[in-house]
């Protein structure tokens, strides 16, 4: 059976969709989805490293939190129309990567060694992996819209919004993985 077991006080938590794959299945999703997440980051990351400026210091990170329209437009001329169109080009490469982080963070949290013990905290885990993912892809839409000349308010609120609650859900499926590491496996009677 694909799912996983247990008696924790957080076993209330809605099974996440992964957990109807079998284990080997959602287990190489996982590694897929790891390669995948790391290539593109890598590229990411690699295309982001001209966006740090005086008036953007974190590059597109600095863009997806500028919540007022003064901060968006302090972002935008210290990156004029090439970093413009890098930032255009970087948030339609965030799709995929979002579908990649997503998807590894959800299968990592439903496979690490202690998921069957404490179901609810796996669950928990892959449901924030998800969560901050589907922030992700509103956070790219309002991102392409001022990227694209409309109004700063309230999208650039709306976006920082996102990106905040997004970054703030994703240490949990990251801290649960790296907490499997550590965790014993239950000793066979």
């Amino acid at each position: 059976r694909g799912s996983i077991g247990g008696n924790d006080s957080l076993s209330k938590v809605p099974t996440h969709p992964f957990e109807s794959w079998p284990p080997e299945r959602r287990r190489r999703l996982g590694w897929v989805s790891a390669a995948a997440a790391l290539g593109l980051g890598s590229l990411l990351l690699a295309l982001g490293r001209p966006l740090s400026a005086p008036g953007a210091p974190h590059g597109l990170l600095s863009f997806e939190l500028a919540a007022d329209p003064a901060s968006l437009t302090r972002v935008l001329t210290a990156w004029g129309e090439p970093g413009r169109s890098r930032a255009v080009l970087m948030t339609w490469l965030d799709f995929p990567f979002l579908a990649a982080y997503g998807t590894v963070l959800a299968c990592a949290s439903l496979q690490v060694r202690g998921a069957a013990r404490l179901p609810g905290l796996a669950r928990g885990a892959a449901w924030a992996a998800s969560a901050a993912a589907f922030l992700d892809i509103f956070e790219n839409c309002f991102g392409l819209a001022l990227l694209a000349g409309s109004p700063a308010a309230p999208l650039a609120a709306l976006m920082a919004c996102c990106a905040a609650v997004k970054f703030s859900l994703l240490p949990v499926p990251l801290a649960w993985s790296a907490a499997g590491l550590f965790l014993r496996q239950p000793r066979e009677l």
